[in-house]
């Protein structure tokens, strides 16, 4: 089912239940053939690009062997792409179906809508990142080096950067006039982002100017979260600016999505 074939076969939508707002918007994601297939593609695709730009498995990058790092490189730079293009195009391709209106008159308040969006687009998200892991271990071998709690730690930090990153991408497509203005306005938020985080290129050694705008960037703090997990690195020894970015986004993105909204 399309968004276009699911705007006419749906007539209301109450009064439903936050769950099934969840569910009814992970349907529209996964068959939403445009989105779904970008996001496979890009999984699948960026585990052998970062492969061949990081070299040999002996080739040693950010202090580790690389095959340690595509992983989490892959995976950060996956979670902007789907928070910054894919999620934000399905977003507005609902409103210009006129499908948000349908959720408007539910008993769900606008807040509650919003939420069950963003979990449906973080399940969504955290199907890519299987497809992205499989792929990794078809290539190269999966290899995890670190103990259970940093597994508990990338999962951490998977989670709390869906949390900032996809609402940041969802606050254009839930405020901007028109929806096709929501793609190019998702690559200005994307392109700085890959290119800055120091997931696609380090910046060990770049102007400094670039490294404190590096530190304003939410994938940025990612990386940093994910690298923690991926090499055992305890979580208290993570910088609490790190927390403090994060947090902000998730908390301020939301908020200013269920306060200028725009339903059609």
């Amino acid at each position: 089912m399309t968004i276009e074939r699911a705007h006419d076969n749906v007539t209301t939508v109450g009064p439903g239940t936050f769950l099934y707002s969840t569910l009814y918007q992970l349907v529209l994601l996964l068959r939403e053939p445009v989105g779904l297939l970008f996001g496979a593609v890009f999984s699948i695709a960026i585990v052998p690009i970062l492969g061949t730009l990081y070299g040999s498995h002996s080739t040693i990058v950010y202090g580790v062997y690389h095959r340690n790092i595509i992983a989490w490189h892959a995976i950060g730079i996956n979670l902007a792409a789907s928070a910054f293009i894919t999620i934000p195009g399905n977003f507005a391709a609902q409103r210009s179906y006129g499908l948000l209106k349908l959720f408007r008159a539910s008993i769900l308040s606008r807040g509650c809508l919003v939420l069950s969006f963003l979990l449906a687009s973080m399940i969504f998200f955290f199907l890519l990142v299987m497809l992205l892991l499989l792929t990794n271990e078809i290539f190269y071998g999966l290899y995890f080096p670190g103990d259970l709690s940093s597994i508990v730690a990338v999962g951490l930090g998977l989670g709390l950067g869906a949390s900032a990153m996809i609402p940041s991408g969802m606050l254009i497509a839930a405020t901007v006039r028109s929806h096709t203005a929501v793609a190019p306005c998702g690559q200005l938020l994307f392109m700085p982002n890959l290119l800055l985080s120091g997931l696609s290129i380090p910046l060990d050694d770049a102007p400094v100017f670039l490294q404190y705008v590096s530190q304003a960037l939410p994938l940025t703090h990612v990386g940093t979260l994910l690298r923690a997990g991926w090499t055992g690195v305890p979580m208290s020894e993570v910088a609490s600016i790190t927390w403090l970015v994060l947090c902000v986004y998730a908390v301020l993105s939301i908020l200013l999505i269920c306060i200028f909204l725009r339903w059609e």
